[in-house]
């Protein structure tokens, strides 16, 4: 579950250290390897970067939130 959040949470991160720093934050996420920087991107799941303008939402009519109960007929 916590893996899971990483993504969001270092997002947040990257925005605050563009708009509220100068110089970046405080802290750096760096790949361990290499020690260059790391960025949250927004990815199909073949692999391809999507831009805002070819970004939509839509409804998944499949989805039920965790744990929940399905509804008497």
């Amino acid at each position: 579950m916590g893996r899971d959040l990483l993504p969001a949470v270092l997002a947040l991160m990257q925005w605050g250290d563009k708009y509220l720093h100068r110089d970046g934050g405080p802290l750096q996420f760096v790949e361990d390897a290499t020690s260059a920087p790391v960025r949250v991107q927004i990815r199909s799941d073949d692999g391809n970067e999507v831009g805002l303008d070819d970004l939509r939402v839509r409804i998944n009519r499949r989805g039920k939130r965790a744990g929940a109960e399905p509804s008497p007929s």
